[in-house]
């Protein structure tokens, strides 16, 4: 090959390859992006109309130094349990764990901003104040999961849930919260599982490292503790996180697959059942029984405190009840008797509190 064909050959070569390295570098990536953002699934968007109602927004309201208050543009959370008036909901532990902020909750029946403003009330100030106040109830930091509780009059949906975590190409969709215009709209995603089981995920922020499976259903700022669902509209994860390209496009979405959220909700659940346990009997699992002078008394209507005692209130009562004019109480605990029932014996004026473990009370 003559000389001056192979400089013509080589420049041609290079560049092909930095064209091909350009497309790479850029187009593809952004190409990929676009296909993620837009991929729909009619059958599954028919599946989910109901499962769109369980989706709720977290807002935070903070204060600042000056008495004003900032408005954050919102994550997601899902509602799992209700009470009456009152909702139980999942979202993502780093999306709460800002105690200094108060997390208003906005659902998919509560109008928008604009909507509240046709109504002749212009303040952002009445239009957040009417939004509920959410209560942190359960953490679980190994999982970034929190448990929020909220009262609201809207008939709102629970979420379904699998009892299965879903494999490698199933078909998933995630809800998730995006900040358009001053708005925030509920936005759905679909895409497909892309691990073949739960891995470690570091989200490099001061949060614990914690198991998770993959997605390409597309994710951003807004979309943590959102659902994710199944063909089903099963909630079957719930999304913490995702990756980027240096450039800040979109690669992949993470979420914490439903065994572990199903964990996570039966211990919650469990000290629930403990919580109300120990509103009744002032124990987990036993009966506080007084004994005054040989006579016993069971005190149903005290809460002393979760796993510890704290008698002050029933000591306050004895006082005023009995004139005693001093009492000092002294614990005595052991977990060799699980199935005996705590007592407490008091004599005298100035009596002495002992706790004796006996079944025999009556």
């Amino acid at each position: 090959m003559p000389r001056t064909n192979r400089k013509t050959f080589i420049a041609v070569l290079s560049a092909l390859v930095l064209i091909v390295l350009l497309f790479l570098l850029f187009l593809l990536p952004d190409l990929y992006e676009n296909s993620c953002r837009s991929r729909f699934f009619p059958d599954m968007d028919a599946q989910l109309s109901l499962a769109e109602n369980s989706s709720i927004c977290i807002i935070h309201a903070t204060e600042e130094r000056a008495g004003s208050v900032t408005y954050s543009p919102g994550a997601g959370g899902v509602i799992i349990h209700k009470e009456h008036n009152q909702y139980f909901a999942i979202t993502a532990y780093h999306v709460v764990k800002n105690l200094d902020a108060k997390h208003l909750i906005m659902t998919a029946l509560t109008p928008s901003m604009e909507e509240f403003r046709r109504g002749g009330n212009v303040s952002a100030l009445a239009y957040y104040g009417q939004l509920p106040e959410a209560e942190v109830v359960f953490i679980q930091e190994e999982y970034d999961l929190a448990i929020i509780s909220f009262c609201s009059s809207e008939e709102l949906s629970i979420a379904p849930r699998s009892v299965c975590n879903p494999v490698k190409g199933d078909r998933i969709a995630a809800i998730g919260v995006q900040y358009v215009g001053g708005e925030r709209l509920f936005s759905k995603n679909y895409g497909y599982v892309r691990s073949t089981k739960p891995k470690l995920f570091d989200p490099n922020d001061n949060q614990e490292p914690t198991m998770v499976l993959k997605m390409n259903a597309y994710s951003a700022p807004g979309s943590s503790g959102g659902p994710v669902y199944n063909e089903k509209a099963e909630l079957v994860g719930m999304v913490i996180g995702g990756s980027t390209d240096f450039s800040g496009r979109f690669r992949s979405s993470v979420f914490i697959p439903i065994e572990m959220i199903n964990t996570s909700i039966r211990t919650w659940q469990m000290n629930e059942v403990k919580e109300n346990e120990a509103k009744q009997t002032g124990f987990y699992g036993n009966k506080l029984v007084v004994i005054i002078d040989g006579k016993a008394v069971v005190y149903e209507r005290y809460r002393p405190g979760i796993g510890s005692l704290t008698p002050k209130r029933i000591l306050d009562e004895f006082q005023e009840t009995t004139q005693m004019e001093s009492i000092v109480w002294e614990v005595f605990s052991t977990a060799e008797f699980p199935d005996l029932s705590y007592i407490l014996v008091i004599s005298g004026t100035n009596a002495s509190w002992t706790y004796h473990i006996t079944s025999n009370y009556d």
